[in-house]
C-alpha cells in the first residue's frame, strides 16, 4: 500500500514511512521496493489496509477531524490454485484507490500548511500524482 502525497510516494506499510522511488514515462511506471506482504485471508489483508490507512497523511480541517491529505493505493494480488477437485487457476490484480479530499478551501477555513495543502491536492490530482494514479491499475509495476 502507498500514498501520492506532494510529489512522493511513499510506503504505508512501513512505520518510518519510506520515500519510494518511481520510474516510468507516458506509458508505464514501477514503484521500487513497495513492500509486499503475503496473506492468505480476508483477515491478513484487512490487517495491511488497517495498519496503511493508519500510517496514512491525515490532518484536522474545518470540514474534517481526520481528513486524508493523500491519495493512496492498496493492491491485491489474488491467486488460485489448481486442486485434486478443482483443476481451474487463475490470477487476478485489483487496486482500491482512494483520493484525498478536495473540499473548498473557504469552507475548510485551511491556512498555512493546510492550506497548501488542500492546493497540492487538486493540483496532484491533474499533475505528478495524478499521472502515477492514471497508470496505476494497468500499467505501474511494483517492485518488493
Amino acid at each position: 500500500m502507498y500514498e501520492v502525497y506532494g510529489d512522493n510516494v511513499y510506503d504505508l506499510l512501513r512505520p518510518d514511512k519510506v520515500k519510494l522511488n518511481v520510474h516510468g514515462d507516458e506509458k508505464n511506471c514501477t514503484i521500487v521496493n513497495l513492500t509486499a506482504v503475503p496473506v492468505i485471508d480476508l483477515k491478513g489483508a484487512l490487517k495491511q489496509l488497517a495498519t496503511g490507512c493508519h500510517y496514512r497523511t491525515k490532518a484536522e480541517t474545518a470540514m474534517n477531524a481526520m481528513s486524508s491529505r493523500s491519495h493512496a493505493v492498496f493492491t491485491l494480488f489474488v491467486e488460485k490454485t489448481a486442486t485434486p477437485d478443482c483443476d481451474s487457476a487463475f490470477s487476478a490484480k485489483l487496486q482500491l484507490v482512494d483520493l484525498a479530499g478536495s473540499e473548498r478551501l473557504k469552507k475548510t477555513e485551511a491556512e498555512g500548511n493546510r492550506m497548501k495543502e488542500g492546493i497540492n491536492i487538486n493540483a496532484g490530482k491533474l499533475g505528478y500524482s495524478g499521472n502515477i494514479l492514471s497508470k496505476s491499475p494497468h500499467h505501474c509495476d511494483i517492485f518488493g
